[in-house]
C-alpha cells in the first residue's frame, strides 16, 4: 500500500539531517525506489519553496515520487470539488497568488491508488486533508504513525 506524503511531512523531515539520521533517509530512499513512498508534482513545487536544502535535494533526486497528475487523478480532483465541503482544500489566498496548491492533488492521488495520505494537518479542522479523507474513506495518518507502521526506531549513538 503506497503512502502519499504531504508537504508538511517534508518540512518535518527538515529536522532530520541525513548525516545524523542516515537510517531514516535510507528507508525513504528504499520506499521511493519501491514505489511505496509517493506524492504529487504540486507537493514537489511546494517543498522546493518551503523545505530545508537537504530535503529539496532529496526531492529533486526522486522525480518519480512526484509525478504529474494522471487523467484519473485529475478526474478525482474535479469530483472532490463537486462537494462544497471539500473546497477548503484550496486556500484562496494561495490560489490568488499563483502559488502551488497540493492538497486536492494529494488526496486524489491516494484515492486513485488506494493509498494512505501522510499529513501533519489536524483531523479536527473541517476542510483539511484528514476530514476530507474521512468523508471519502481514504486512510490518513500523521508522520509519527507512519514511523510506527514502518517499525522505524532510531537510537542515539554517543560520539567518540
Amino acid at each position: 500500500m503506497p503512502y502519499f506524503f504531504d508537504t508538511n511531512v517534508f518540512r518535518v523531515l527538515g529536522h532530520y539531517y541525513p548525516e545524523t539520521v542516515p537510517d531514516l533517509w535510507n528507508h525513504l530512499d528504499r520506499q521511493a525506489q519501491a514505489g511505496e513512498l509517493r506524492s504529487t508534482r504540486e507537493v514537489k513545487r511546494e517543498a522546493e519553496h518551503q523545505c530545508e536544502d537537504h530535503v529539496v535535494e532529496w526531492v529533486r533526486r526522486h522525480p518519480k515520487v512526484f509525478p504529474i497528475p494522471s487523467i484519473d487523478e485529475q478526474r478525482a480532483v474535479r469530483s472532490l470539488f463537486e462537494d462544497p465541503a471539500n473546497r477548503g482544500l484550496v486556500k484562496q489566498a494561495k490560489a490568488n497568488k499563483g502559488l502551488p496548491v497540493a492538497d486536492p492533488f494529494l488526496v486524489a492521488a491516494a484515492s486513485v491508488a488506494g493509498g494512505t495520505v501522510v499529513t501533519q494537518e489536524s483531523a479536527t479542522i473541517d476542510g483539511r486533508i484528514p476530514s476530507v479523507c474521512g468523508r471519502l474513506s481514504i486512510r490518513c495518518i500523521n508522520f509519527r504513525d507512519y514511523l510506527r507502521e514502518m517499525s522505524l526506531h532510531f537510537t542515539l549513538a554517543q560520539g567518540d
